[in-house]
């Protein structure tokens, strides 16, 4: 290693010590895993001049599910997108259609997480090529994507292995890479003037020049089709909208966006200008034009600046939950070191604490950051989210915060509105903006809420609980399944809020 050029030393160092995605257990890119994946790409765009237009998402099986996932909620990143043999959505491929009575509402809602097949209009923003093998129980995947897609209005292209199991057959391949090859070729339409964008959550709210910054409630299906229509010489942003609050727009002159534009959503004529800006004094021929609107009973308008403490206690991007999407970021445990509020409470914390530990050494392949509450500084604040286990007498963050939560706790109740839980044999789990710095999570003992089932289908690695639970101590977590052990458990609204709370 010490003889080679030192450029090529640099270039050996990045390579190895790059995130893999397949760095941690068999999750298909998806919580850690997904993070893994752009770190990847990111660490090789260090050493390498890569075409950010000119990416392919090809996978099979597992990662022909991570590449469904990945292209569905990331479609403006991939040139193409080249799923094979992967699965859809968790009710189809688990086969629940006559067991859904036993998966509890909250984790059925949160499937929209992850299913591709709840945003199959996504994959219109790219350029879409599956493959099956014709005998591939698998095959059913993408032919449920291929009907979502038609009735959109989208024909997929669905290229057939004949005869073939769970497999390339060897000339279907040669089709498959002839229409990956071209489309990688081409590259990916950085700036099309039409945009169709479907979420279920603000984790997922862009695709090319629209995001989706408000919804009026998470878990449901939020969508918009955004097109820029020029009809000789004047220009209108034709915008349709369902579930959004408020809405980005962000476009460069490519599209012949100019000073005269007009801006129509939900066919409510703003007619107002952009804002225009340039990223850099020499850079006016990617001039960015920008409109930001905001929806208020029912009447959009041009979005004016939030200076109330209040209205930006808000789910957005990246802060909407819920309790998993803490680990897809850089975290903390935070272990208690003063006197629990009851000593049953307190061992049942010490035992999930351990668990935690252990089940993210096992499925997700790292080591936890791990301090005690006397050790977390400014800069711990700033930087990572923090699990904080423990109660507000045992834990001194949690002590310092705990009059500024949603859910109260103290010796005599643990209260969630107008609901009271007994606090020696019942506990809160849940996730919510630090107040210490309400640009990250604080999550009160939970981890990731999946690894009763992390080994058995990566399928199954989705949450199990919503942004807040109250859980039964009397219920180990290897049996806290479908539901068991879960007294209540709830969303908070869009304003991290308590909704449905009255007994």
């Amino acid at each position: 290693m010490s003889s080679l050029p030192p450029v090529v030393q640099l270039i050996h160092r990045q390579l190895v010590n790059a995130p893999e995605p397949y760095g941690r257990f068999m999750n298909a890119f998806k919580f850690a895993g997904e993070t893994d994946v752009f770190e990847s790409l990111d660490s090789v765009a260090r050493v390498y001049p890569i075409d950010r237009n000119k990416l392919a998402l090809p996978g099979f099986s597992m990662g022909g599910a991570g590449a469904w996932h990945l292209g569905a909620h990331y479609s403006d990143k991939w040139a193409v997108i080249n799923p094979g043999a992967g699965f859809v959505d968790v009710k189809n491929y688990q086969k629940l259609g006559n067991r859904l009575a036993a998966v509890p509402w909250w984790e059925q809602r949160l499937w929209g997480f992850y299913d591709a097949l709840v945003c199959p209009i996504n994959f219109a923003n790219s350029t879409l090529v599956a493959y099956s093998g014709e005998i591939d129980t698998q095959k059913a995947a993408a032919d449920l994507m291929e009907t979502a897609l038609l009735k959109e209005g989208v024909k997929m292209t669905h290229i057939i292995g004949a005869k073939t199991g769970h497999s390339y057959e060897k000339e279907a391949k040669k089709q498959v890479e002839k229409w990956v090859d071209e489309a990688t070729h081409q590259g990916l339409k950085s700036e099309p003037t039409r945009v169709s964008l479907v979420t279920h959550s603000l984790k997922f709210n862009s695709a090319h020049w629209v995001t989706i910054e408000a919804m009026e409630h998470q878990w449901q299906e939020a969508r918009v089709d955004a097109e820029v229509i020029n009809e000789k010489g004047t220009v209108r942003l034709e915008v349709k909208t369902g579930n959004v609050t408020h809405l980005s727009l962000r476009l460069v002159p490519a599209n012949r966006v100019g000073k005269g534009a007009r801006l129509v959503v939900d066919g409510q004529d703003l007619g107002f200008h952009p804002t225009v800006f340039a990223p850099s004094l020499a850079g006016l021929r990617n001039r960015i034009w920008s409109y930001e609107v905001k929806k208020t009973n029912g009447q959009w308008a041009k979005k004016s600046p939030d200076h109330n403490r209040k209205a930006l206690l808000l789910k957005r991007h990246n802060l909407q939950g819920p309790i998993d999407d803490a680990f897809m970021d850089s975290f903390v445990m935070v272990q208690p070191t003063g006197q629990p509020l009851n000593a049953a409470v307190g061992a049942w914390v010490e035992t999930e604490r351990a668990e935690a530990i252990f089940h993210w050494r096992r499925y997700f392949r790292g080591e936890p950051r791990l301090k005690k509450d006397s050790d977390i500084s400014a800069a711990d604040l700033q930087n990572h989210h923090l699990i904080l286990w423990g109660d507000p007498r045992s834990n001194r963050i949690l002590a310092r915060i705990a009059d500024q939560l949603p859910i109260q706790w103290n010796g005599k109740s643990i209260r969630v509105g107008n609901k009271a839980y007994d606090p020696t044999q019942q506990v809160p789990v849940f996730i919510f903006p630090n107040p210490l710095n309400p640009m990250r999570y604080m999550v009160i003992n939970n981890g990731f809420t999946f690894p009763q089932f992390a080994a058995e289908s990566n399928s199954l690695q989705t949450p199990k609980l919503p942004d807040w639970a109250i859980l039964d101590i009397g219920v180990p977590l290897s049996e806290r399944i479908g539901g068991k052990g879960v007294i209540d458990a709830q969303f908070f609204d869009e304003s991290w809020e308590l909704i449905n709370t009255t007994e």
